[in-house]
């Protein structure tokens, strides 16, 4: 028997003291913890919460940021929108760092592939991280643009394909959209990260086509189903990330943001988020066919769903806070988003996922 009152515990006591611990660290597995940030999360379900402290970067300080997105250098006289952030039901998310997002990316690449809204995006992580570090931007060309920082060999890029696969102009001024080709865009996205989206520019969610013929092999289109037109192009997608791309790279696709055009297609009065949680407009129809290709593709690519974050802000748009229209002066924007504001928002979750990966 082990003695009572001993000065110092015994080898059994001692034994089980460290069986205990070994099974208290073994029952935390499943809510291991980064940052402030538990591993089995669904960062994407929550609630906007007003923070004085945002926002993390000043918009005008930042020298990156284009004029569509620019809503407070192009006149827009309220800050509130700014001062929201996002919270996980359940679960908190860190605070971003900039060093921190750097050293977790150190000696890699990672490339934000879509459309404007992807573009809003990308530039949201440029302020971020160029708040806390010097940095070189190559802005190569609106299609592609390039952020560098040297002191931790980290390269954060955008490559302009709004539609995935590749789109060209022929002689006659005809848009081809190649359904079952992606080599020319392809070709910017070697990375260690990658994050894609593609909805904005489909005609069930801008309202237009942006193509006049469709080409599959050596068929040509002039009336393809646009939804059916969207599947090929996404499947040609998911068989190109699984045939190319190395295992150890991280892939996600981001949903599509929500607009909100009032009945006048407007939303210039819009001050504050929506705070009715029962209010749950359903996603673009295309949004099933995602969901379908993502479940069945063979590499695994993380759903990046930010549509439900977007729905609550209908404050956080350009509204009449964009590039002047001369043709169409009353035209608002409400599909993109003022920087900084809500893309931050997506641009913290990533980097709350890639610190728990």
């Amino acid at each position: 028997m082990d003695p009572i009152g001993g000065s110092e515990p015994s080898p059994r006591k001692m034994m089980i003291a460290i069986l205990t611990l070994v099974l208290c660290l073994l029952s935390l597995k499943d809510f291991e913890v980064h940052g402030g940030t538990q591993a089995n999360c669904d960062f994407f379900s929550g609630k906007w919460v007003h923070d004085p402290s945002y926002p993390l970067y000043a918009a005008l300080k930042c020298p990156y940021i284009t004029k569509p997105f620019d809503c407070k250098a192009n006149g827009r006289p309220d800050s509130d929108y700014q001062e929201w952030r996002w919270q996980p039901n359940g679960c908190d998310t860190p605070r971003f760092s900039a060093r921190g997002l750097l050293e977790k990316l150190r000696g890699k690449k990672l490339v934000f592939v879509g459309d404007s809204i992807t573009q809003n995006q990308f530039l949201s992580l440029i302020c971020l991280v160029s708040e806390v570090f010097p940095t070189t931007f190559n802005p190569r060309s609106h299609m592609n643009n390039r952020f560098i920082s040297t002191e931790y060999n980290v390269s954060i890029e955008f490559s302009w394909a709004p539609f995935l696969v590749d789109l060209e102009t022929n002689n006659e001024g005809k848009r081809i959209l190649h359904v079952d080709e992606i080599q020319s865009n392809s070709a910017h996205w070697i990375a260690d990260v990658l994050i894609f989206e593609s909805s904005k520019w489909w005609p069930e969610v801008l309202g237009s086509q942006r193509w006049d013929i469709v080409m599959e092999g050596n068929q040509s289109y002039t009336n393809m189903n646009p939804m059916v037109t969207y599947s090929k192009a996404l499947t040609t997608w998911a068989q190109w990330v699984s045939s190319n791309l190395d295992p150890q790279t991280q892939v996600f696709f981001r949903s599509t943001s929500f607009s909100h055009y009032n009945s006048q297609r407007r939303c210039d009065s819009e001050k504050e988020p929506i705070e009715d949680p029962s209010y749950d407009p359903q996603p673009t129809a295309h949004a099933a066919i995602l969901q379908q290709v993502l479940s069945t593709t063979k590499f695994p690519v993380k759903f990046f769903n930010i549509f439900r974050n977007s729905v609550f802000r209908k404050d956080g748009h350009p509204s009449m806070y964009t590039i002047p229209n001369i043709t169409e002066p009353e035209h608002q924007d409400c599909t993109h988003w003022c920087l900084s504001g809500v893309p931050d928002s997506w641009n913290q979750l990533l980097y709350a996922i890639l610190l728990g990966a």
